[in-house]
C-alpha cells in the first residue's frame, strides 16, 4: 500500500464513511458525498482518502465511487460514542503511518519530532504541521494518545520503561496496543527497525496480553512467541543469506543458521529451549510420556521474558554486542 496522508479529522471521515455506507454495494460518488454532506469537495475528499487509507473503504477506479469494504463500518457508524471510538482506534491503530508515529511520540515525547520522523519515514507528501494535526486528532478521537496540556501529548496508558520490570508488566498492560509499545520499548529502536514488516511486535504482544490474562490458557503465552521467534528467525536467516527453505518451527531454523554458522553456541541452546518449550505447548501428545505435557505458570512467564531477550539480544550479537 502507497500510504498518504491529508489533513482531516476523525468526525469527518466517519460522517464519510457513514454516506459512503448509506449508498450500499452499488458505492457512491465523491459528489454525492458532498451534496449529502454539505461539505466542500476538498474536505470530502480529503476523508474519503483516509477511509480509504484505513482499509475501511476502498475505491473503484473503474466507477468511480467508494465502496464499504469493512464487516464493522456499521459499528463505527453507531450513536455510541465510546463504540466510535473503540473501533475506530482499531482501524487506526493498524495504519502503519499512526503506528510509527505513536511510537516515536511514546519514545520521544516530542509531537513535532514524531511526525516529522513519520513524514520522512514514509516519504509523505503533506507538511509536517498537516501530519501532526491530523494524527493527533484522529489519536485523540480514538483515545489512544491523550493531551497534556501546553501542546505535549502522552500514549494513553504507558509509561515507558516499564517492560524491563516483569513482575509488574500484567498490571499495566490493558490492550495490544499498548502491549505492543511495551513490546517496543524493551526491544529497542534497532531490533524493531529490523522487524518493522514482519508480524513479530504483534505476535510478541499477544504474548504479552496473554500472560496478563491468560486465564487457563497458558499454552498461547508460549505459542504467540514462539511464533515471534520464528518469524524473528526467518528475518535474521535473510538477513544472513541462509537458506531455510523447508526448515519448519525453531529448532530446523536454528540448525540451518549454526550449520552456516551464522549462529554462536550460547544462543544456540538458548534458541534450543525455546523450541522444545514450543514443542511441549504446541504439538498435543507426546509419545515418549504418552501424554501432554502440562504448562506451569512460572513456565509461561519465563518463556516471554526468555523469548524477547533471545531475540534482543541475538539481534544485536550481529553487529558485536554480546549479552546473555
Amino acid at each position: 500500500m502507497d500510504f498518504e496522508l491529508v489533513p482531516t479529522t476523525a468526525e469527518l471521515i466517519i460522517s464519510v464513511i457513514d454516506a459512503v455506507y448509506l449508498y450500499g454495494d452499488q458505492g457512491v460518488e465523491i459528489s454525492a458525498v458532498e451534496n449529502l454532506l454539505d461539505i466542500t469537495t476538498n474536505a470530502a475528499e480529503n476523508a474519503l482518502k483516509m477511509g480509504v487509507q484505513l482499509e475501511i473503504l476502498k475505491y473503484d477506479t473503474a466507477a468511480t465511487r467508494f465502496i464499504n469494504q469493512s464487516k464493522f463500518t456499521k459499528f463505527l457508524i453507531s450513536s455510541d460514542q465510546n463504540q466510535k471510538a473503540a473501533f475506530f482506534r482499531l482501524f487506526l491503530e493498524d495504519y502503519n503511518p499512526y503506528a510509527f508515529f505513536k511510537q516515536r511520540l511514546a519514545i520521544l515525547s516530542q509531537v513535532d519530532a514524531a511526525a516529522e520522523q513519520t513524514k520522512v519515514f514514509f516519504s509523505l507528501a503533506s507538511h509536517r504541521e498537516d501530519i501532526k494535526s491530523t494524527l493527533v486528532n484522529l489519536g485523540q478521537y480514538a483515545k489512544s494518545i491523550e493531551s497534556e496540556g501546553a501542546g505535549l501529548y502522552k500514549i494513553s496508558g504507558f509509561e515507558p520503561g516499564n517492560l524491563s520490570n516483569y513482575s509488574e508488566m500484567e498490571h499495566l498492560v490493558s490492550s495490544i496496543e499498548n502491549a505492543k509499545l511495551h513490546v517496543i520499548d524493551y526491544l529497542g529502536d534497532n531490533v524493531v527497525s529490523f522487524l518493522r514488516d514482519t508480524d513479530c511486535i504483534q505476535n510478541f504482544a499477544e504474548s504479552v496480553i496473554h500472560l496478563k490474562s491468560h486465564g487457563n490458557d497458558l499454552r498461547a503465552v508460549i505459542v504467540f512467541s514462539a511464533n515471534a521467534i520464528e518469524t524473528f528467525l526467518t528475518k535474521i536467516a535473510d538477513m544472513a543469506s541462509v537458506n531455510i527453505v523447508g526448515a519448519d518451527g525453531v529448532n530446523a531454523k536454528v540448525e540451518r543458521l549454526k550449520n552456516d554458522g551464522k549462529i554462536n553456541k550460547k544462543y544456540y541452546n538458548i534458541s534450543k529451549y525455546i523450541g522444545h518449550v514450543r514443542n511441549a505447548a504446541d504439538h498435543g501428545l507426546d509419545s515418549e510420556i504418552s501424554d501432554e505435557w502440562r504448562i506451569s505458570s512460572e513456565t509461561a512467564h519465563n518463556y516471554m521474558k526468555v523469548a524477547l531477550s533471545f531475540a534482543k539480544h541475538y539481534y544485536e550479537s550481529f553487529s558485536g554486542e554480546y549479552t546473555v
